[in-house]
């Protein structure tokens, strides 16, 4: 009876054979299609500084500047610029005479050249604000 003998050392090599044979198959790369390029995302921009605003109300009669936010006052004592909290009483401000200027310094008297150009004195005159105060 040897034919039992072969039948299972047959089986074994089948067994094997198809083992090996599923294994390989899970290794087979499938392609279906085209696909899609991969697209890197777009590298982050740093965010931009945002310029910094500063609101003057601008006095012309008496070339005054007074940071809204901070409340503190800037005015021309000979070739010099002082900054100050408290007004000195030998400068007349007309406290209801005044513009909003809109500046990205904290030194409004940088552009002074051009603001008393834009906003002469009236020297006499009676002036009207030009801008709403929205404070």
């Amino acid at each position: 009876m040897k034919p039992m003998k072969v039948v299972p050392e047959v089986i074994v090599v089948v067994l094997c054979f198809v083992f090996l044979a599923a294994g390989c198959q899970g290794v087979k790369e499938v392609q279906q299609g085209p696909t899609a390029p991969v697209v890197a995302p777009a590298p982050a921009q740093p965010p931009q500084p945002l310029a910094a605003k500063h609101r003057y109300r601008y006095y012309p009669d008496s070339a005054v500047y007074m940071d809204v936010a901070k409340k503190t006052f800037f005015y021309r004592k000979g070739e010099k610029w002082v900054t100050t909290t408290l007004m000195p009483p030998s400068i007349h401000v007309d406290w209801k005479n005044y513009v909003i200027v809109d500046l990205d310094t904290d030194k409004p008297y940088r552009y002074h050249a051009d603001i008393v150009k834009k906003y002469p004195p009236t020297q006499g005159k009676i002036r009207q604000s030009t801008q709403t105060d929205k404070e």
